[in-house]
């Protein structure tokens, strides 16, 4: 079973005993977060840390456990598509893994060398340059290799504009 913050398997709740000190731990700052023997990647638990105390002071007292998945970073090139029928073959608002596009949907296409990276069917991904994030709703010829397309709609001159690019990728896993 994969694991969350404080090695617990994804689904397991936190004892209220352990809140408890977790709480005291962080608002007296008088040590980590995480209780001894607990090994986790720095930045995984750099954004825990985080995330668990603005839970704490919006008196959330569940820490969301997609917040403590392992972020993933990756250099590709990005180009652009549209829902033309000269960029793809068949239906041009149906994705390879049947997804209907609509202009407005904030979606890309991913080479097939990054699926087994984590980039899946709707695994949201954050674009260096764009605001916001991105599902992954379509998969390329298999001839591209590590690289992106930006679904920008039926807007033919922002995808000409954005052309090629190298950007920086970022997800969770």
């Amino acid at each position: 079973m994969q694991k969350a913050c404080y090695g617990r398997d994804i689904g397991d709740p936190m004892p209220l005993e352990e809140i408890d000190t977790r709480l005291a731990m962080a608002e007296l700052g008088s040590g980590p977060m995480e209780t001894a023997g607990e090994k986790e990647d720095s930045g995984v638990k750099r954004t825990c840390q985080s995330l668990f105390l603005v839970c704490l002071a919006a008196g959330i007292l569940i820490l969301p456990l997609s917040a403590c998945k392992k972020r993933h970073e990756l250099e590709v090139t990005a180009s652009a598509y549209n829902s033309l029928h000269a960029q793809t073959q068949g239906d041009p608002n149906v994705t390879a893994w049947g997804d209907r596009l609509e202009p407005g949907d904030r979606a890309i296409a991913v080479s097939r060398d990054l699926i087994p990276l984590g980039l899946t069917h709707g695994v949201e991904v954050e674009i260096q340059g764009f605001p916001g994030t991105y599902r992954v709703m379509d998969k390329m010829n298999r001839r591209w290799k590590m690289k992106i397309d930006i679904y920008m709609g039926d807007d033919i001159e922002a995808a000409r504009a954005w052309g090629k690019r190298k950007v920086s990728i970022f997800w969770y896993e």
